[in-house]
């Protein structure tokens, strides 16, 4: 694979776990300044249910940006409670802009049953700090919650 002058291009490819989420961290160079262009591909291979043309993919990605994952937030009240954050604040890249958003939303939003998302963003330097992404994965039966499988494969191009 070739790069051009102030580029790189790092692939990752796995199996997603039948629990949790991944961290995929994308390598920033120390000293780099101005804005960062970043091109993010994924890919992934799923079952599909062949009788249920509308929810025809039986998996999707949900992917979370964090360009500083070293700054936690401090704690905050909402709704009179207090909430702890145990991770770094995320960025929209994928994401649709309501994370409760019904399915239909999110399938023309943040298309995360389609197969092969690919965003670019444009990031200042100095704001990334071990940046990565966060992927869990999402897995629905006939369009409702279904159970994980252990063989579902992925990939990640970055540019």
């Amino acid at each position: 694979m070739l790069c051009g002058d102030y580029e790189a291009h790092i692939v990752y490819q796995r199996h997603m776990p039948t629990t949790g989420a991944v961290r995929l961290y994308l390598p920033v160079p120390d000293g780099l300044t101005g804005n960062v262009e970043i091109k993010a591909t994924f890919s992934f291979y799923c079952e599909v249910d062949p009788e249920d043309a509308i929810n025809y993919t039986r998996a999707g990605l949900d992917i979370q940006f964090r360009p500083d994952t070293t700054n936690i937030p401090a704690p905050y009240y909402k709704g009179g409670k207090l909430i702890t954050p145990t991770v770094a604040a995320s960025d929209t890249f994928f994401s649709a802009k309501n994370f409760y958003a019904s399915e239909h939303m999110q399938r023309d939003d943040a298309q995360k049953w389609e197969t092969t998302l690919s965003r670019t963003k444009s990031k200042r330097a100095s704001s990334l700090n071990q940046p990565a992404f966060d992927v869990s994965y999402i897995a629905r039966e006939h369009g409702h919650g279904g159970r994980r499988s252990a063989n579902m494969k992925f990939a990640l191009a970055l540019t």
